[in-house]
């Protein structure tokens, strides 16, 4: 698979501060940047993977998160991506998911549940979140504990 970013910027900055975060809001890939009014994190991350990298997430972060554990030959996990934060030959998934506590009691297995999914490029976040919608966050204002990068080539 090859990321496309030229065109993953280019709809980025399309979405950027004018699309708002709508729970449960989702594009198709075939629809203009410019005419997407809402869009969720999830759908936001399917959305732009679909079109700059031709990968097909399922819906929903804890789906997503589960789809990128199963795919590591497509994907390669990490902790943290702060040491790629200047290479933009890099695109990273990442997941904020619940502490330990609650991943305890809100799964019988233990597991841990992405309540919300983002982008990572040159180290700064590629999401929409309430609140705000489309936007852009330094890396490190986010925490994760689930981030996988995507393979270029």
């Amino acid at each position: 698979m090859s990321i496309d970013f030229k065109k993953l910027l280019s709809d980025f900055t399309t979405m950027d501060r004018v699309t708002k975060y709508l729970l449960g809001a989702k594009a198709p890939a075939n629809f203009k940047p410019v005419t997407i009014k809402a869009i969720d994190c999830s759908g936001a991350t399917l959305y732009w993977l679909r079109r700059c990298a031709d990968i097909m997430l399922p819906d929903g972060s804890m789906n997503q998160l589960a789809w990128c554990e199963k795919n590591l030959r497509k994907l390669k996990r990490y902790e943290d991506v702060q040491y790629a934060k200047d290479d933009a030959s890099r695109l990273f998934i990442a997941f904020i998911v619940p502490n330990k506590l609650q991943r305890y009691l809100n799964s019988k297995d233990g597991r841990a549940r992405g309540r919300h999914v983002f982008l990572v490029y040159m180290g700064m976040t590629m999401e929409s979140y309430g609140g705000h919608g489309v936007g852009s966050l330094p890396w490190n204002k986010r925490k994760s504990v689930n981030c996988f990068e995507v393979k270029n080539g």
